[in-house]
């Protein structure tokens, strides 16, 4: 069942992102602007657990290593980019200055706990990959007695 949910959510989210990315696209085309932001609002995530692995994927087109602020906690990754960017183009008779600035900001829950020295992250090709190791959560548990 909670599967199901999952499911729903995520296709809930892509609906919402395609439907912010066309009024987006649209304004910007009636007002004559472009977007010189490379960072989406939010990122394309893909979270999964192989072996006894947790992997997260995010989609970061342009942005660099010294952008980026990660955070691991035993159920949850952090994740938060902030870039500025700056164009300058001069020729004869007019000069153009464009200034940008995008960020985001995530906390992505882990579907199992896990060990927060283990994690490792690698950024190639625009696709941040975090791979944390699950830690073995021993079960509590008491019998309840009915009165």
């Amino acid at each position: 069942m909670e599967e199901h949910f999952r499911e729903l959510r995520k296709m809930q989210e892509e609906m919402n992102r395609m439907f912010e990315g066309f009024w987006s696209n649209e304004k910007r085309f009636l007002l004559g602007k472009q977007n010189y932001s490379t960072i989406p609002r939010t990122p394309l995530t893909d979270i999964q657990q192989a072996g006894n692995n947790v992997v997260v994927r995010l989609e970061l087109p342009g942005v660099e290593k010294k952008d980026l602020k990660i955070i691991a906690k035993e159920n949850s990754i952090e994740i938060s980019a902030e870039r500025k960017s700056e164009s300058k183009v001069v020729k004869k008779g007019y000069l153009r200055h464009e200034r940008g600035y995008s960020r985001f900001h995530r906390i992505i829950p882990l579907p199992s706990v896990i060990d927060v020295n283990s994690v490792k992250s690698e950024l190639k090709n625009g696709v941040l990959a975090i791979t944390a190791t699950k830690k073995k959560v021993k079960e509590k548990s008491k019998r309840i007695l009915l009165r």
